[in-house]
């Protein structure tokens, strides 16, 4: 895997004087064919989902545990994601 900066550091105009840390990782995942190539991903340490493109997404091997949907600000069905 070719080597990634692990972090980004950057000013919020609407944070004054305070630097937001962006972490990231390398990540590969199975797919029927071997692994995939490396991607750069974002941790998100709060989050209780991780959310992926659903063209990667189609293309790697997994398994459904359990049905669960995500929604956004907005509670609506039509703005959910299955």
């Amino acid at each position: 895997m070719a080597r990634v900066n692990f972090f980004d550091s950057f000013k919020d105009e609407s944070l004054s004087d305070y630097n937001i840390i962006r972490l990231k990782c390398g990540v590969q995942f199975q797919t029927s064919e071997g692994w995939s190539q490396p991607y750069s991903a974002i941790i998100d340490t709060g989050a209780h989902t991780s959310v992926l493109p659903l063209s990667l997404w189609k293309s790697i091997t997994h398994r459904k545990i359990k049905d669960y949907k995500i929604y956004g600000l907005s509670k609506k069905e039509e703005c959910s994601l299955k």
